[in-house]
């Protein structure tokens, strides 16, 4: 689950997208709840365009549109607000679309949408886990020994899961500095796992004074000692929940809650490197590495899929269909130019299944793999288990409360990891991206 900020810290006073947005947000959300259906027409289509055609501001606009009198319009939004697959309330009985229900087009619009609303399955269920007071947050799995990793933000601790699907406690916060546990990642070349954690009331026992600190712990995979520790110590709120590892052994990191973005060089000595700054990703989530080609895929949960210059730290945003919601991703994963996102910041949550045009800059089609299966819960994220891919499902998020604790305990089943169906070959699959410019 992403460590998105409710107020952002910010690196200058300089106006970015994300003070623009805050402030856009807040204004139209004041005018909606007021029914002033102008100032409210015209916020949610400024946040559209702040966020790069976010579908569900159009969905929004389909009875702003109609009580404005602009049916057609209106028909306009609904038509993409459907094709997105994103929920949306019920058509046939809200008495602001009266005029767009009566119009040409809204039979056809109408049995899309009955269509998308059937459940996706692409998916099998691969193994349970024991507990379902765990909150299983990231999973990695280790080919060297056939093993997976589970971290466990509830408990504060990681789990191993053997290739006979035996779980055992692997490193727990009595053997390590540990608060909740989240992202993970396996070094088999290198022998190592790293973690990340980060202090919060729904990893107990909490203290107020821990608010805002987080770290990223490098293990030995043999011994399970502790190697290294990386901390920023600059009087701000960090929260880094996610990663990625890149074949050298250099690590990304994301900061969900102060938005920057930062490199961990193979080797001793190693250090913090700011590759993002705070001030261009609102809350950016687990990165997606293209191999070989300088850029990395970067979720922000607030707006779509950031593409950073690995050189320079130069973010633009992944290109993709006006209906292709990409906002709350919370696990991205690239296999060649097939990319996986798994979204628990959208209404269904879903896993996504896309394909990546040669440079890997824009989205050239896509599909919901996964979606209106009450088993799925909360999705967090997954891995690449060879050319399978596996994720969790029903993580135990949906059961935590604003004050950290548990509810739900009688009727909680443990998370789940399942198999996503991909098809074997296909040109996305395999298909390394090429540089942008080049021929």
């Amino acid at each position: 689950m992403c460590l998105a900020a409710l107020v952002i810290s910010r690196a200058s006073e300089a106006s970015t997208w994300i003070d623009d947005y805050v402030d856009v947000a807040t204004r139209a959300e004041a005018a909606c709840q007021a029914h002033e259906l102008k100032g409210c027409h015209d916020g949610l289509v400024r946040l559209g365009e702040l966020t790069d055609g976010r579908p569900d501001f159009r969905c929004r606009l389909v009875p702003i549109d109609a009580g404005l009198g602009h049916a057609d319009a209106a028909l306009k939004d609904l038509s993409l607000c459907i094709r997105s697959g994103l929920t949306f309330k019920d058509l046939s009985t809200d008495p602001k679309l009266e005029s767009v229900r009566a119009s040409a087009g809204y039979a056809a619009v109408a049995r899309e949408s009955r269509r998308l609303a059937a459940p996706a399955t692409d998916y099998s269920v691969h193994l349970a886990l024991y507990d379902s007071a765990l909150i299983a947050e990231d999973v990695a799995y280790d080919p060297a020994h056939g093993t997976f990793y589970v971290s466990s933000v509830r408990q504060r601790k990681i789990l191993r899961i053997g290739r006979d699907g035996a779980v055992e406690d692997f490193i727990t916060a009595a053997q390590a500095p540990l608060w909740g546990v989240y992202a993970l990642a396996v070094d088999s070349t290198r022998g190592f796992l790293w973690a990340t954690t980060t202090a919060g009331a729904e990893s107990p026992p909490f203290e107020p004074r821990e608010e805002g600190t987080s770290a990223v712990l490098k293990f030995d995979l043999g011994t399970r000692a502790l190697l290294a520790r990386y901390e920023l110590h600059d009087g701000r709120h960090h929260g880094f929940g996610d990663v990625t590892l890149a074949a050298d052994g250099e690590l990304f990191v994301s900061d969900g809650i102060d938005g920057g973005v930062y490199r961990i060089k193979a080797g001793e000595g190693s250090e913090f490197v700011t590759l993002v700054a705070t001030g261009s990703l609102r809350s950016p989530q687990t990165p997606a590495l293209i191999p070989g080609n300088s850029r990395l895929l970067v979720p922000d949960y607030s707006r779509g899929i950031a593409v950073v210059d690995l050189q320079g730290g130069a973010v633009s945003w992944l290109r993709h269909p006006p209906e292709l919601a990409l906002f709350g991703i919370d696990g991205l994963y690239l296999d060649g130019r097939t990319l996986i996102a798994i979204q628990n910041g959208t209404l269904p949550e879903r896993v996504l299944v896309m394909g990546l045009d040669s440079t890997c800059t824009r989205v050239t089609d896509w599909h919901v793999a996964v979606a209106n299966v009450a088993a799925l819960g909360d999705p967090t994220h997954g891995t690449f288990v060879g050319r399978q891919f596996d994720f969790i499902a029903n993580s135990g998020w949906d059961r935590v409360k604003e004050d950290g604790s548990l509810g739900d305990e009688a009727t909680a089943t443990p998370a789940e990891l399942w198999r996503l169906h991909l098809p074997a070959t296909g040109k996305a699959r395999g298909t390394a991206c090429r540089a942008a410019g080049t021929g």
